[in-house]
């Protein structure tokens, strides 16, 4: 019998962002490896497609709950928790009570949910995983720290996205020994390196420097910087991809800046287009984040990154693919800008290696750690 692994998550396609498309390459892998991928969700959060209720295949279960008015309580603390904790549990019960003899694991997405996770695996008497998406800033109230440690000390396994989020684990009391560091990958499949010049034809951009942005378009990630560089070269072409309550300060430069192409809403899947048709990736996230996996979907496509020092980005972003700024990002984020710009032999010579980079060190191989887990 296959085993079944039941992935409890906040986001899945169609939505966008990083957790979807990492869950993109982990049901693909599983599907690979000959496991069952039971998707316990809701409708897209960060973009406003709607998707089928229950959604299957040969070895793909997907149950995605209606968001029922709650959207505009997702992304605060306290009340995040109960909204996960309330809407993912009926897909949870579902699948668990229906497909109970398949399902051997249960894999939570979310820090959130880990604790509905944790309760359904002690009455169904399941494996239960966790993989960590960000870095969290574990405050020093005893009680809530005692709490999140009893928990996660029962779970059989915690993937960190980062040393750093491992280590603020370890910090607060949970077993190192569970703990383990992953790292994400890319399908290089979809993303490949294709002719600059044609993708810019396609895609009825002009041939000039350009660079590109994917992401949400939030203070966090950096997008301020992004407004102020498209402000101030304009000898530079600027294409934004993603949503955030920055949409409309952009929608309405995107009015009056000649360098500026906004898209609120692209699939995946043509994120590659685009990305092969820029010059430069740009990561300006000014607050840590867990890996930023548009990076690596860069490298595959063959275009060099410039990324700030914050979180795991440098540990991604070698001196051989891209450059990494710190302090004063703005200005230095410009300098490398312009510096690149006039420099082709230098932009070409880190673009040059971008794609084996991303073969060598982030392939499929990187599910592994998950893979081995599940087994044991």
């Amino acid at each position: 019998m296959k085993i079944g692994i039941l992935i409890v998550t906040p986001s899945f396609s169609p939505d966008i962002g990083g957790i979807a498309s990492h869950l993109d390459d982990l049901c693909s892998v599983l599907e690979k490896k000959g496991y069952l991928a039971y998707i316990a969700t809701c409708q897209p959060i960060i973009n406003n497609r709607k998707d089928k209720y229950f959604e299957k295949n040969k070895s793909f279960y997907v149950f995605r709950m209606p968001l029922l008015g709650w959207k505009r309580f997702i992304f605060t603390g306290r009340l995040r928790f109960i909204y996960e904790n309330i809407l993912l549990l009926f897909p949870c019960l579902y699948f668990l009570i229906f497909k109970n003899k398949e399902v051997k694991v249960i894999h939570s997405q979310s820090f959130a949910s880990s604790f509905l996770v944790y309760v359904l695996g002690k009455i169904f008497k399941k494996k239960i995983y966790l993989s960590t998406h960000n870095i969290f800033k574990y405050n020093d109230r005893k009680l809530s720290n005692r709490v999140i440690r009893r928990v996660l000390n029962k779970y059989n396994h915690i993937f960190c996205v980062s040393k750093e989020s491992a280590n603020e684990l370890v910090e607060i009391g949970v077993n190192a020994k569970r703990i383990s560091v992953y790292t994400h990958w890319v399908n290089n499949k979809i993303f490949i390196k294709q002719d600059q010049g044609k993708c810019r034809q396609v895609l009825g951009l002009k041939q000039v420097f350009t660079v590109v942005y994917v992401g949400r378009l939030e203070h966090s990630k950096g997008i301020d910087i992004m407004i102020d560089l498209i402000k101030n070269l304009k000898d530079v072409f600027f294409i934004i991809i993603g949503d955030g309550n920055k949409y409309r300060e952009l929608f309405e430069l995107a009015n009056t800046c000649a360098n500026l192409l906004l898209i609120r809403d692209l699939e995946n899947s043509k994120i590659p287009q685009y990305l092969c048709a820029s010059d430069i990736l740009v990561i300006p996230t000014v607050e840590k984040e867990g890996f930023g996996r548009v990076i690596i979907e860069a490298f595959s496509c063959g275009v060099s990154v410039i990324g700030t020092n914050i979180g795991r980005i440098p540990e991604i972003v070698s001196p051989e693919v891209g450059i990494i700024v710190s302090q004063s990002f703005r200005s230095n984020i410009e300098k490398a800008l312009r510096e690149l710009k006039d420099d082709k032999e230098k932009l070409f010579k880190l673009s040059a290696t971008a794609r084996t980079y991303a073969e060598k060190y982030y392939s499929s191989h990187n599910a592994d750690i998950f893979l081995k887990k599940y087994e044991e």
